[in-house]
């Protein structure tokens, strides 16, 4: 069979509109006011899109009339003119308020969002949509446009080759949409962030709306089953089936929590209450009298638009305001999300889609998304300086962190940081993790004028069979210690060794050890004997050993620390309670205090004395921020720190 039962024509539905309502409503809630559950939305959306489409699809396969420049043609007028909106608002307001470190962001992620492949990107800056950074991510939302236009590209084109070669195209959505949601399960309980963004665990929610279509196609055969086992009146089985999707989607709402396994199973709950909803029909009591209600239609007409404005102008208003905007503000942004929105549909989308001149529109916008993705890239390869910001910015101003690869001298795993800087005959290694890298990072930047070798590893200590994370693999962090004890002993210059790793607070240790069974204590003990004896190895090759204790960490993102327009009132003055610092990292001065008692050689160097007073620590003095985030150190903190140690 190649095709679908004849297809129903696309009527207009008021009901699907009132579901596009609820279903932008529960997402808008969820931004503003921590509606629990409300992110399911999303997937309602998906629903409704694979239905609609699926619809357009079969419709014009079964009657010969497909053409797929027809259908992109329609894609484009219905897509692009409300998000090339948005974008370009983005990339000009974003120029105003925004750092250059992050302008350089959000112009990456314009460029990815211009080409639709916000899902990947996002998911390979590893960014959990749950976590506070997410919020400061304007084009975040995109994600979903991005799954959403990946299946408008390769679902036609299966279902054309499908009816082509005369194959059973429910058959194969069923194939795939299980395929789909098998990966989708097990991604879920294994990389969650995979499993949230990539098309491959989402397209079986498009797929039951497309898979809804041929079920809609022969509702009076489901239906004369139904009357005939249940002995139950057509409108009352209609009534009941919208009934029940209302409360799948109700209970979806309430009980799915941030924690939750989703997409997974859980996502079965909406997609099927959607499904449900659609199939009962426009004369079903509740589509008929509460999705049909005007004001939900209205809501659902301005749907795609609301749903780009919202994020945007909360993310902003919060990276301007350096936390969540206070309830008053909240009203006024989502107040404006819905103007904005009725504008967009009124006066961009509604003439687009609607006018006369189609295929100049649909060149127009095309030439227009073209242009915006290569001004972003721009903007993202060259960094802009913003002179609005610019004396803010001069202050938080990290510049990199991270060596880039060509220092990687030996080519060996690109996790590992291997870095020779000011002489192919370094004196001075430094070795650790991230702190290490970003001890390093002024000497790199040619800021300090010393002769080092740097071996780092995100999350790694400079010594085997110890994990700063146990659910890292050992050969993650072996190879540092197998290039650390190779450059002791074949790197003859090397006079000074300068360790440097991140200080665990008393939880960290819970963290940290040998495997899952290391209990807190004995991980205490690990970490001191790994460093005990790594350092008396080096002592006993004849290395003069300087162990820099950690610096203080902040409280609050340095860039917190500045003012910035619209908000000249910082939110945090970058400094910190030194007793509190010390009462966090108690058990790891004790255990520092130990390694000088075993080896009396060695070299202790306070961080603290270098960024704390009696009675504070500081993140910053009025020229500089000495830190890129929380607890790695900027370069001007990196030179601050290194003009101390006096090892020139």
């Amino acid at each position: 069979m190649n095709k679908l039962k004849k297809s129903s024509s696309l009527k207009y539905r008021a009901d699907i509109d009132g579901l596009r309502a609820i279903a932008i409503l529960f997402v808008v809630f969820f931004h503003f006011c921590g509606f629990t559950g409300g992110f399911i939305g999303v997937d309602i959306f998906f629903v409704i899109s694979g239905f609609l489409i699926s619809t357009i699809i079969f419709n014009g396969l079964d009657s010969g009339s497909f053409s797929f420049i027809d259908f992109y043609s329609r894609r484009i007028k219905r897509i692009f003119p409300a998000l090339l909106l948005v974008l370009t608002f983005s990339i000009i307001f974003g120029w105003f308020v925004l750092f250059p470190i992050e302008y350089k962001l959000l112009n990456k992620h314009i460029f990815r969002a211009s080409y639709f492949v916000s899902n990947f990107n996002l998911l390979k800056e590893s960014s959990d949509y749950f976590n506070n950074a997410s919020d400061n991510k304007p084009l975040l939302h995109l994600w979903s446009l991005a799954v959403e236009e990946q299946f408008y590209i390769i679902w036609p084109l299966l279902m054309w080759l499908a009816w082509k070669f005369r194959l059973n195209v429910v058959k194969i959505a069923i194939f795939i949409a299980i395929g789909s949601f098998t990966f989708g399960l097990y991604k879920v309980f294994h990389n969650k962030a995979a499993a949230f963004y990539l098309p491959q665990s989402r397209f079986w929610e498009l797929l039951i709306g497309s898979i809804l279509v041929h079920v809609n196609n022969r509702k009076e055969v489901f239906l004369d089953w139904f009357k005939k086992t249940l002995n139950v009146a057509e409108a009352k089985i209609l009534n009941l089936l919208s009934l029940l999707g209302f409360i799948l989607i109700g209970i979806s709402v309430f009980i799915l929590a941030r924690e939750k396994y989703f997409p997974g199973a859980w996502a079965l709950l909406p997609t099927f209450g959607a499904a449900l909803i659609i199939f009962a029909g426009s004369s079903a009591w509740f589509n008929r009298v509460i999705l049909q209600n005007s004001i939900l239609v209205w809501f659902g007409l301005i749907s795609f638009p609301l749903y780009l404005w919202h994020w945007p102008l909360l993310s902003f208003a919060k990276i301007i305001q350096n936390d969540a905007p206070i309830v008053f503000i909240k009203i006024l942004i989502f107040l404006a999300s819905i103007i904005l929105a009725w504008l967009t549909y009124r006066f961009v989308e509604k003439p687009i889609r609607f006018g006369n001149k189609p295929k100049k529109k649909i060149l127009y916008l095309c030439i227009f998304m073209l242009l915006l993705g290569v001004i972003s890239n721009d903007l993202y390869r060259n960094e802009r300086l913003n002179v609005y910001q610019k004396n803010s910015w001069d202050l938080v101003r990290t510049d990199r962190l991270k060596p880039d690869e060509s220092c990687n001298i030996f080519g060996i795993n690109s996790k590992n940081i291997i870095c020779s800087t000011n002489s192919d005959k370094p004196e001075i290694l430094i070795v650790g993790d991230s702190h290490a890298t970003s001890l390093n990072s002024s000497v790199y930047e040619k800021k300090v004028n010393l002769k080092t070798l740097l071996l780092s590893a995100n999350s790694c200590l400079p010594f085997d069979k110890y994990l700063a994370q146990k659910e890292f693999k050992h050969d993650d962090c072996r190879n540092l210690t197998t290039q650390i004890k190779f450059a002791v002993k074949e790197v003859s210059s090397i006079k000074t060794i300068i360790i440097m790793t991140y200080s665990p607070e008393e939880e960290d240790f819970e963290k940290y050890g040998f495997n899952n069974s290391t209990k807190k204590n004995e991980s205490k003990d690990l970490f001191l004997k790994g460093y005990s004896d790594f350092i008396a190895e080096l002592i006993s090759a004849g290395k003069n050993v300087v162990f820099v204790v950690d610096v203080p960490k902040l409280s609050h993102d340095p860039k917190l620390c500045v003012t910035r327009i619209f908000n000249k009132n910082p939110a945090s003055d970058c400094k910190i309670g030194k007793n509190l610092v010390f009462e966090k990292e108690a058990s790891y001065r004790k255990i520092v205090k130990d390694l000088k008692k075993i080896n009396p050689k060695l070299n202790l160097f306070y961080s603290s004395d270098v960024f704390c007073d009696e009675n504070y620590c500081y993140g910053k003095d009025s020229n500089n921020i000495f830190y890129y985030d929380q607890h790695h150190l900027s370069v001007a903190g990196s030179k601050k720190l290194l003009d101390s140690l006096s090892l020139k």
